[in-house]
């Protein structure tokens, strides 16, 4: 990697968390700082996960599509049901 390279890297670097500190200075008067990672850290998480998630945003929205209205609105529980006792979700194995 050439030195302009690694430059431009840490320049980006440095203006996201000039921007994440931006945020944080405007908040400033609704929260405590002690309270800022309870409000930025789900946001930060979200915003990463659509960063991630985003070259394969249009295939997940196309699978959607296509069950969309076929899925099973209590799967969760219809499924836990026939599950084995030993790993049904909130069974005395799975708590421990």
């Amino acid at each position: 990697m050439t030195e302009h390279t690694q430059s431009a890297g840490g320049d980006a670097i440095q203006n996201h968390a000039a921007l994440i500190w931006g945020v944080a200075d405007l908040l400033r008067g609704d929260y405590k700082q002690s309270e800022y990672g309870r409000v930025i850290l789900p946001f930060v998480v979200l915003r990463r996960w659509d960063c991630v998630l985003a070259p394969v945003k249009a295939d997940m929205l196309a699978q959607y599509a296509k069950v969309e209205g076929k899925v099973d609105p209590t799967w969760p529980k219809s499924v836990s049901r026939t599950l084995p006792r030993r790993i049904a979700p909130g069974s005395a194995s799975t708590t421990r």
